[in-house]
């Protein structure tokens, strides 16, 4: 497009040359008029209509380049566009994926045995496992991230998962089990977190059992009432 622009621009500029030289042609011609210096009539007749056609043909082209440099504007701001979301979304993926690393580098650190509080000669670094975990998780983020889907841009922006997590009895999160011997006090907290998230994986409290209603046991007792035993009656008697 930007060739076609040129060419319809070098195009006008030649028409517009080609009529500034009939002009003047024709201006020679009708000035040459005299008693001595005469002009046929035939010649200027011709170089008015090639005046004309050359006239026309250069409206032409001046209306069909404003509009390819028109079009050419709209391609360029679509352009611009495109270009400007593009940056976008590579800065909001370099920061999110900056803001993980950073937050697994803070967790990191926090493993490491304040020295300000511990004695330096027996400090000893049991946070191996942990780290090794935090590091492979953020390799997990990284790499989901990487390979995220690829939308329009004219849609709208979608979520990459959900805002919670799915229920512990679905098959695509089962529960998991957390060793606290090698958990930090962030995965403890986050744990907490979690449990507050799904209060249906909490331990249900033993409910007592019903009160026995004495009109519901006797509409549903299967045989009738039977009349007091009379030794009995008759034992309490003799005792008194």
């Amino acid at each position: 497009m930007d060739q076609k622009v040129s060419e319809l621009k070098e195009r006008c500029s030649e028409l517009k040359k080609k009529e500034l030289a009939l002009k003047e042609q024709i201006d020679r011609s009708e000035r040459g008029k005299g008693f001595l210096k005469r002009t046929k009539g035939g010649d200027v007749f011709v170089l008015r209509r090639q005046l004309a056609d050359v006239q026309n043909e250069l409206a032409a082209s001046v209306l069909a380049y404003k509009k390819e440099k028109k079009e050419l504007h709209v391609c360029t701001m679509l352009k611009v566009r495109h270009a400007f979301k593009g940056m976008y979304d590579a800065n909001h993926d370099l920061a999110v994926q900056s803001q993980v690393a950073f937050e697994c580098l803070r967790e990191i650190v926090e493993q490491v045995p304040a020295v300000s509080t511990q004695d330096v000669n027996r400090m000893n670094y049991q946070a191996k496992p942990i780290t090794k975990e935090l590091v492979d998780q953020l390799k997990a983020n990284l790499s989901s991230s990487a390979q995220r889907t690829v939308r329009r841009r004219s849609e709208p922006p979608r979520r990459q998962g959900p805002s919670s997590p799915p229920p512990p009895y679905t098959p695509t999160a089962p529960p998991e089990t957390v060793q606290r011997s090698h958990v930090s006090d962030s995965y403890l907290l986050r744990g907490d977190r979690t449990s507050n998230l799904h209060p249906e994986a909490e331990t249900t409290p033993i409910r007592a059992p019903p009160r026995n209603d004495s009109s519901h046991v006797r509409s549903s007792r299967l045989y009738p009432d039977l009349p007091p035993n009379p030794y009995a009656v008759q034992r309490n008697t003799v005792v008194a």
